[in-house]
């Protein structure tokens, strides 16, 4: 059984609470095998939230979890396209078990 988590992220994705969020996330996908970081509640985002984002993706692809980013306000999804890195929004699918040929 796959065991979920969501993090509601509800502080904005800037440098004064980027440690909150890196300890929040990098315990739940230790724990979890599939995680959601609901991004919603974060009104604004600096370049240590669009770090926050990017390590989000790299520890789930890293542990070989499955999770994705959902739900940015329209502020934040502009950002991240203007920087042509709207690929953080795609779902991470997780470890994939090798194939036989």
């Amino acid at each position: 059984m796959s065991k979920y988590c969501r993090i509601a992220v509800t502080e904005p994705l800037t440098s004064p609470y980027s440690i909150e969020h890196k300890f929040r996330i990098l315990n739940a996908i230790a724990e979890f095998d599939h995680v959601e970081l609901d991004i919603s509640g974060a009104a604004d985002m600096d370049s240590a939230g669009l770090q926050l984002l990017v390590m989000f993706r790299q520890a789930l692809e890293h542990a070989g979890k499955c999770g994705e980013i959902t739900h940015p306000r329209p502020a934040v999804r502009e950002a991240i396209e203007f920087l042509r890195m709207d690929e953080l929004f795609a779902e991470v699918a997780g470890a994939q078990p090798p194939q036989v040929m």
